[in-house]
């Protein structure tokens, strides 16, 4: 990641808790061997921050996060919701730390149609059959879990055509196919640079989670968001960690 020093923490403030404005959620995963990661990345479109102008493209990134996907011979499906998983936690610590109200939709995107169907179903309120004995169900459980904690959001997702760079030229690219193109490249950086050795992080200050057990590489990967966004305040107040546009 890198620091953005066109947004303020206030500008990510003003976006975040403005209810007419829309947040993208890109979620994919990367597949090695046996071993998977997960990352995300949160934007919005330039004509929607406070000071357009500063921007040269027609997106402005807020953040980007990375981490392994628990689970062995791990599926694409699994690590597409752990990566908007990720996303949802980091927002709900962020606007928990700054104290402000996390307003308006928020819109992710996966181009696993099996992991967007999951992830609609369980995060529908109305839905009330939820099994904790099938395949992923501890992660999807975490995830209605953590949309409980945006009472003031509104999810929305939607299935992004995978690799467009295979067939189609870039101009061409919508906004959503774009940033899976991102968000994939993001993934992939963890197989150059891997947290291997899990083991080496403490487990007594674990934010809670309610279906992961202490010692999964999920809560060590919420344990490391939590690290993240005390640098943001403690390190850097004015401004927060996210990709330059």
């Amino acid at each position: 990641t890198y620091t953005n020093d066109k947004l303020s923490l206030l500008d990510y403030i003003t976006i975040l808790s403005d209810p007419t404005i829309k947040v993208f959620i890109s979620a994919d995963g990367s597949t090695k061997n046996t071993l998977a990661s997960h990352a995300f990345t949160i934007y919005c479109r330039t004509s929607h921050v406070p000071f357009p102008s500063n921007f040269h493209k027609k997106y402005v990134i807020l953040t980007q996060g990375l981490g392994p996907t628990d689970g062995h011979d791990v599926p694409p499906h699994r690590a597409e919701i752990t990566a908007a998983l990720t996303a949802l936690s980091f927002l709900h610590h962020f606007s928990t730390r700054h104290s402000f109200t996390l307003s308006g939709p928020l819109l992710i995107s996966s181009n696993c149609q099996s992991a967007i169907n999951d992830m609609e179903h369980w995060t529908n309120p109305s839905t009330t059959y939820l099994p904790i004995d099938t395949l992923d169900s501890d992660i999807l459980h975490e995830l209605r879990h953590q949309r409980l904690l945006l009472p003031n959001t509104t999810l929305r997702f939607s299935t992004t055509p995978s690799h467009p760079e295979k067939n189609i030229p870039r101009k061409d690219w919508s906004l959503k196919q774009t940033m899976n193109y991102i968000t994939n490249r993001h993934a992939k950086t963890m197989w150059i640079t891997p947290l291997t050795d899990l083991s080496i992080l403490p487990t007594s200050s674990f934010p809670e989670s309610h279906h992961f057990p202490i010692n999964s590489p999920h809560h060590h990967h919420l344990f490391l968001t939590t690290l993240l966004i005390d640098y943001i305040i403690t390190l850097k107040p004015d401004h927060t960690t996210a990709i330059s546009a």
